[in-house]
Formats: C-alpha cells, sequence, structure tokens
C-alpha cells in the first residue's frame, strides 16, 4: 500500500514538474528573444546615426517587400537588424471611373499578371490578394486604371508576434512530447486520466497556434489591395431653340437642359 501511494505522489509529482519547466521555459524563451531584438534594435541606431550606407537587400529576401524609395539608408548593423522583420502590406484606393465594368476588368488583369488572385468583387470595388514581392509594382500600376481620388498605404510589423507565436509553440511541443512519454509509462487510472486530459489541452493550443502562425504567414507573403471606385455618370447635353430671346435672359436654356 505505502508502495503504491508513493507511486502515485511520484507520478504527480512529474506532472506538476513538466507544467512548471513548460511555464518556465516558455517565459525565458521569450524574454531572451526581446533582449536578442533590443539589442539588434540598439546596433541599428548606432549605425543610422553613424550615416553609413547599406543595401536594402537583405529586408527585401526575407519579407518579400520592395522597400520605400530605390534604397534604406543607415549601416550594415541595421541591415542585419531588420533582416528578420516579418511585415504585412495593405493599400485602399478610390478611384473615380466612368465605366465600372472596364474598370474592375483592367483590376483583375492586373492582378491576374502579378500572380495573384481576386478575394471579393462587386458593384462599389474589388479587393485582391498579390505576392509580396509585387506590392510595390502592383500598386504603380493600379493607377493607370482610372484617377485616384485617395489612397492609403498601410505597413504592419508583426516581427514580435510572430516570434511569440513559434516560442510558444516550440515549448508545447516539447512539452506535450514529455507528456506523452510520461503517458506511456503507464500508472494509476486517476493519474493516467489527468494526464491524458493534460494532452487534450496542450494538442488543442498546439493547433490554435498553428492556427494563428499559418494566418500570419498568409498576410506576410500576400499583401491586400482594395479598390473603391467611383462612378462618374456621362453628362448629356440637350439644345434648345427659344424663340425669344428674352425667354433666355430668365434661364429656362438651363433649367430644359438640367438633368
Amino acid at each position: 500500500m505505502l508502495a503504491r501511494t508513493q507511486k502515485v505522489s511520484w507520478f504527480r509529482c512529474c506532472l506538476l514538474g513538466l507544467i512548471s519547466l513548460m511555464l518556465v521555459s516558455c517565459s525565458a524563451a521569450i524574454h531572451a528573444d526581446a533582449r536578442q531584438m533590443s539589442s539588434e534594435a540598439s546596433i541599428a541606431a548606432r549605425g543610422m546615426l553613424a550615416g553609413e550606407s547599406v543595401d536594402a537587400s537583405g529586408l527585401a529576401q526575407d519579407t518579400g517587400i520592395e522597400p520605400a524609395g530605390s534604397r534604406a539608408k543607415g549601416s550594415e548593423a541595421y541591415a542585419r537588424g531588420t533582416q528578420q522583420r516579418k511585415v504585412v502590406y495593405t493599400a485602399l484606393y478610390t478611384m473615380r471611373t466612368s465605366q465600372l465594368e472596364v474598370a474592375l476588368a483592367r483590376s483583375k488583369a492586373i492582378a491576374e499578371s502579378m500572380g495573384g488572385w481576386v478575394q471579393q468583387e462587386g458593384s462599389e470595388g474589388i479587393v485582391f490578394r498579390v505576392p509580396a514581392d509585387k506590392f510595390w509594382e502592383t500598386t504603380r500600376k493600379i493607377q493607370e486604371i482610372g484617377r485616384i481620388l485617395d489612397h492609403t498605404i498601410q505597413s504592419r510589423d508583426v516581427t514580435e508576434e510572430y516570434t511569440d507565436l513559434g516560442i510558444r509553440l516550440s515549448v508545447r511541443k516539447k512539452f506535450l512530447a514529455e507528456l506523452q512519454a510520461l503517458y506511456a509509462k503507464g500508472g494509476s487510472l486517476q493519474d493516467l486520466l489527468a494526464v491524458k486530459k493534460e494532452i487534450d489541452r496542450v494538442t488543442e493550443e498546439i493547433e490554435r497556434l498553428e492556427g494563428k502562425i499559418r494566418y500570419l504567414r498568409d498576410q506576410i507573403d500576400w499583401s491586400t489591395i482594395r479598390l473603391r471606385f467611383q462612378v462618374q455618370s456621362e453628362s448629356v447635353t440637350r439644345d434648345f431653340n427659344l424663340p425669344f430671346r428674352w425667354l433666355q435672359s430668365l434661364g429656362i436654356q438651363t433649367l430644359m437642359t438640367a438633368r
């Protein structure tokens, strides 16, 4: 009886130890990553103050995004610090056109030529996705569709969020493997049920984290462009010949041609 009690206590201690280890590991990994990012930012700032020039190809290669302007400026340290940046780019254009169908057709043609696809299309506009490395080229082609009334380009740095999700996923996968190993060793029915419940919970967390990472990766790899169209009606003028000149002075011509 005493041996069985000791075995149960050992089993529960192992489970509690694994949970504590997961929490500590996750916290330590996140803090270490934060310190690394802070160090990179510090190095980048010193490089920018030094006024050295740098090729921004590293940033474009990692994020698939063409930097704004011809070249980014800073130092080599700054380039290394930005290589791992994860950026989500979106654009919104409001433009005027006299032929909605033509504007929509040209928009779809541009999206397809850039290797993209239409996400949504309606009477007021269109939403399409293009590869991130084609984002800037696509925005230049869009300007040929119609008269631009307003536009907004947004960039969202999701590096911290992306890194945090990756760390949490890695920690939970290791924890799951340890739980499965503990479950395989066997034990009392009560302890096995407790471990199985923990395995199910961690598995659900892993699936949720993987879903978030997939969504974020999709937003990084595929830029979203929205076009809103304002249709300008073609004016039709009608000329009326008034029999008396004094009728023209009353503004009747204007009233009769008004739509």
